[in-house]
This record gives C-alpha cells, structure tokens and sequence, in this order.
C-alpha cells in the first residue's frame, strides 16, 4: 500500500470513530469494531510515522536528529491513533511522560473527535491550549482529554440515569476512564469533599454557554477567558505614543506602562429536581437534565453580567462603571436622540470601529420610534441584532428600562468596546447526582436532584472603553 492509499485508509478508519463515539452506549458488535477500527488505526500510524522518520523529518514536515524523531514518534503515535490513553494527566498531577507538546497536541485531537460539542466551544478551549503555558496548559490540555473521552461520556450517562446502581454496569474503559476522570478532578481541585462528577466535554457549561446560540448577550460580545485558578490575571496597556524622528536622532522611550487586571472567580450553583419516573422516561438522561441546569445557570449569569455586585459575584458591566467618567449623565423624562448621540460621541476614538450597544427592549423600541424621525442619515436599522446608528444594538433584559420619577441615577444604555469586559470561566464544572430528595417529614419524595457547580468570574478591564446613558427626570 502506497503513502497515498495509506492517508486515504487512515482518513475513513477516523471517520467511522468519529460516528461510533457519538453513540453513548455501543452494542457488542459495535464495541468489537470500535477496538478493531483503533487497533488498525495505531498500525497505520506507525506506517505514516515511520515512513516520515526515513525520510529525516517529523509529521509536520520539520526537521529533526533521530533522537527527537524517535520520541514524537513514539508520543505522536500514540496521540493520533487514541489520544484518550490512560496515562493522560499532566505531569503536575502525575504518571504521565507526556511532553508539553505531545500533551496539546492530544487535547487538540481529542476535542476535534467530540461528538456534539458545539464549534464555538471547541474553538474558544483550543484557543486557550495555543495560548496558554506552563501549568494553565497543563490543567486545561488534562481536562479536555479526560472529559471529552467518550468512555466517560458513557459512564456518565448511565449514572444520570442510576445514580445509586449506574456504577455497577460500567464496562473496564468506562470505569477506567471514570477513575481517571474522578483522580484530575481531586488533583484539580475541581471537587469538594463531598465528592462530585466532572461534567463530559461536550455537556460542560464552560463549553456550551460560549457558542454562538447562546441568549446572553454579553457572552456572545464580550472577551471569553478560561481560569485555571481561583483568579485570572491578564495585562493591559493604555497603548504607546508613536512620532516622527529626524535623521540619526536617538529615538524616544515608547516603553508602555503595563497593568495587570485581575478577576476573581466565585462559585455559581444550580439545582434541578426531577421526579423518578421521568428520570425512567428519559431517552438520555444526562444530556436533558443537563440542559436545564444549563439554561438556569445562563439566566444567573445574564444578570450578573449587567447588574453582578462584584461581592461573592461578578461584577456586572454597570456596576463597574457608575461612579466612573464613563457615565454620561442627561436629563429629562423621555429618551431622546440626542441621548443616544451624546452617549456615542463621547466615547473615544480608539474604541468606536468595535463598538457595541446594550439595551432593554423597551429601549430599543423607543430607539426605533425617535431615531428615524430625526433626520439622522443613519436610522435604526432592523434586523437580528438591528443597528442604531450604525452600531450592533444588543438586548440585554437587566438593563434599566424606564425613566423613574424622582429616582437619581436610571442606567438605560452601555455603548463600547465590549472585548474591554472579560469574562473568565473556571473551567470543569461538576454535578452531583442527589439519589433521593426527602420531603418536610424526612421521607422520600420520589425524587432525584441535580446541583450543578461552576465558577465565573467577569469585570471591566479598562473602563475608558465604555460610555454608560445615566438618563434622569
């Protein structure tokens, strides 16, 4: 078999994986095939691999003296025909011999060969595995690995439908993934005492709640970040100055002042009752109680996005700015164009070509009914989501929404930059699974609970990026 006939076979054996993975649980017949198609994989590897090492270069073409070839193809050999092995924890957390390359290189293969895992997640944690280093790449390259391995997707599923016995019917890959999952949960931190599940890759919130069908606005217009601790540290600059130098003259220091933001992470919780028989209705148990949690876990953050005290919370996005220089403060008892004019003209120049507005619908709407009435060349313009002068309008339902009598301060609208607000999630959120609920008389109610625990963090990291519509009577 030629080079050629070689990459074609290995490309149809991934993509049959790829279709066994997406089943969580597979017949015997399945399952034998599943270890055939792996096994056959590995062995096309090492005809690709090697053929590559006699040729004196590496799968991607670089160049390398033999000792290096020898390790990344034993480590690449490995990656690309199952990168869900079962050493798979960071060499912080011990037994793996992974090299930091090798150890993203199999998270970034493990993640592309998730079933169901929507794009806008798979690319903002492969994002984060190219940029982050040392032991932030280490967590987040281990997580992705372990809980996106289907094993454990298959195992967490029969414990969503049997917390007390699921466990019992594990097969050998399902409770060593399981075990595997359950130790980088403990070496993580990820877990209290009580004991919890890691939530599977394409399930997580850290996952879902950032692809593009989310509802929350600030998700889908801020900065994302993964936190692999209990605060995310990033760093900022108010820019450089940039001049003109005549000939042979010594330049300027154009050094710029550097900050270090900073945003601490808190605990988010959410808990879903569920009554046995529908636990025993359900077609997939994990994946439609977990939509619930998620939906009740995006409401909680859609608030303390806008309105989040930053006390045991984020800090919602107005929160951050009321006492600022931020604030532009108008009066009068009705919102008018020139409210929304002023708000946008008083935002600097280097902030407006990514600039954004949020606003309660009832605002919006008042948008809609002043602006094209005011012979202004750029109306509001309709559409999902419409443009009010010439800027993306966003609906965020937290906002205030009416001009209060004889109330001091009404926040009706945030216009910026909005990659200046960052959100960090802490990624592997966890789930326990509650076996009984008991009622006011501590006898079973005929129910199973689900409390879900994540950690986010959000705040504005230069506030010179925003003007926020103070409006008053």
């Amino acid at each position: 078999m030629d080079m050629t006939e070689t990459l074609r076979k290995q490309r149809e054996i991934d993509a049959e994986i790829r279709r066994l993975d997406r089943f969580n649980e597979l017949t015997e017949p399945q399952g034998i095939r599943y270890q055939e198609l792996r096994t056959a994989s590995i062995e096309l590897q090492r005809v690709i691999l090697k053929d590559s090492y006699a040729k004196g270069h590496v799968e991607d073409g670089t160049p390398s003296d033999n000792d290096n070839a020898r390790d990344r193809w034993g480590g690449t050999l490995v990656q690309r025909g199952d990168p869900w092995r079962e050493s798979i924890a960071a060499p912080a957390y011990g037994g793996s011999h992974d090299t930091v390359a090798e150890l993203r290189g199999r998270a970034r293969t493990a993640i592309e060969r998730t079933a169901h895992a929507p794009d806008g997640g798979r690319d903002r944690i492969t994002r984060a595995l190219d940029s982050e280093q040392g032991g932030s790449l280490n967590k987040i390259a281990a997580w992705s690995i372990a809980t996106s391995d289907p094993a454990y997707m298959r195992a967490f599923s029969k414990l969503a439908v049997d917390p007390m016995n699921g466990n019992r019917e594990f097969t050998g890959d399902e409770l060593n993934a399981f075990q595997r999952t359950q130790s980088l949960a403990r070496a993580m931190s990820l877990t209290d005492a009580s004991g919890g599940y890691l939530i599977p890759f394409q399930l997580d919130p850290t996952v879902i709640l950032t692809s593009d069908g989310s509802t929350n606005p600030l998700r889908q217009i801020a900065r994302t970040v993964v936190a692999t601790g209990d605060v995310w540290n990033g760093v900022s600059s108010a820019g450089i100055t940039a001049g003109w130098l005549a000939e042979a003259a010594e330049n300027s220091d154009n050094a710029p002042t550097l900050a270090q933001p900073s945003i601490n992470v808190y605990k988010q919780s959410a808990f879903v009752p569920v009554s046995v028989e529908s636990y025993d209705d359900m077609a997939n148990g994990a994946a439609e109680v977990t939509s619930l949690l998620f939906d009740a876990a995006d409401q909680v953050d859609s608030q303390a996005f806008i309105l989040g005290t930053g006390s045991a919370q984020p800090f919602g996005i107005v929160t951050a700015l009321v006492g600022t220089a931020s604030v532009v403060s108008l009066t009068g008892g009705t919102l008018d164009a020139v409210d929304f004019t002023s708000t946008q003209e008083a935002l600097g120049p280097r902030f407006q070509p990514n600039a954004q507005w949020i606003m309660h619908l009832v605002s919006l709407n008042r948008g809609r009914s002043i602006i094209a009435g005011t012979g202004l060349t750029t109306p509001m313009i309709e559409g999902n989501p419409p443009i009010l002068l010439s800027k993306i309008a966003n609906e965020a339902s937290y906002m205030d929404s009416t001009i209060a009598a004889g109330t001091t301060h009404d926040y009706l609208a945030v216009y910026g930059d909005f990659s200046n607000y960052v959100i960090a999630d802490r990624i592997g959120s966890t789930v326990e699974l509650v076996p009984h609920l008991f009622g006011a008389n501590r006898r079973p109610s005929g129910q199973r609970g689900w409390w879900l625990m994540r950690r986010v963090g959000a705040d504005s990291v230069n506030d010179a990026a925003f003007r926020m519509l103070d409006k008053s009577a």
